[in-house]
């Protein structure tokens, strides 16, 4: 009898973690995404090139590209924009020609620069999902996994001329809104009804929050849980405490390779 509780008790602990959201953050805003069968990896693929700003370690990078260890299928790769902050184009290349079942949302700056940059592109080509931008907004989709992807512009004006996506990212039961370095534009985010949506969880730039106040994020957005992240090496203690401060309900999850499990849905 005992044997078949115990048996009983791990089936419900297996079904739980299936049923989760594991989040594992790998450098600045780049994060991986599993639930069920699928997984969805965003922003995670560069190297070394800007002192203020952590970056995948060999290791890691070694491990995405080959697909070993908890890389080994991923449905989607998810980029919001062509900073090597973000963005590597010979390491998304090199993923990619490893990864052939792997499918790419890339906006044109992101396919140019792969086109430019990494030598075998015709290898590649194929598995992109090109983002027509005169578009607002496109629907993608690939082994189960649903992005609505659109336009929204990145912060700064110095920026101006990056095309930076946000994606909202349906996959398993949960939906997770990641919108790079977005500026906060509230025309953007209105037509895209975020508010209405049921987000299960937002990953947002720390200054998002700190320029434009808790409450107004919320309204916009709506979503039960928030990543805030993000942080440059300087005054990166500060500027989590900051958030610690002015929202205290907010995950920060800093810690490379360190996963998290949510059961965000009852």
């Amino acid at each position: 009898m005992k044997r078949y509780l115990v048996l009983f008790f791990l089936m419900l602990c297996h079904l739980g973690k299936s049923q989760a959201l594991e989040v594992t953050f790998i450098s600045n805003e780049g994060f991986l995404f599993k639930t069920g069968d699928n997984s969805v990896l965003i922003d995670a693929l560069y190297r070394k090139s800007h002192p203020d700003y952590t970056f995948p370690s060999e290791e890691v990078l070694d491990k995405m590209i080959h697909g070993t260890a908890m890389f080994e299928k991923v449905d989607l790769y998810l980029q919001s924009h062509v900073h090597y902050t973000h963005f590597y184009p010979e390491t998304v290349g090199r993923f990619l020609d490893k990864q052939r079942d792997t499918r790419m949302i890339a906006s044109p700056q992101v396919v140019d620069s792969l086109a430019k940059l990494y030598p075998d592109f015709e290898r590649i080509e194929d598995q992109l999902l090109k983002y027509n931008w005169e578009e607002d907004r496109m629907v993608f989709s690939h082994g189960g996994v649903r992005v609505d992807a659109f336009k929204i512009r990145h912060d700064g004006e110095q920026w101006a001329w990056v095309q930076n996506l946000g994606h909202l990212i349906h996959i398993g039961r949960y939906k997770i809104l990641h919108m790079g370095d977005l500026l906060l534009d509230e025309e953007v985010l209105t037509n895209m009804r975020l508010n209405e949506q049921g987000i299960d969880l937002a990953i947002l730039p720390f200054w998002l929050v700190l320029r434009n106040g808790v409450a107004r994020v919320k309204e916009l957005i709506k979503a039960r849980k928030y990543i805030i992240s993000h942080y440059p090496i300087p005054r990166m203690k500060q500027n989590i405490a900051r958030i610690k401060q002015v929202f205290p309900e907010a995950i920060i999850l800093n810690t490379p390779m360190k996963t998290e499990l949510f059961q965000l849905k009852e």
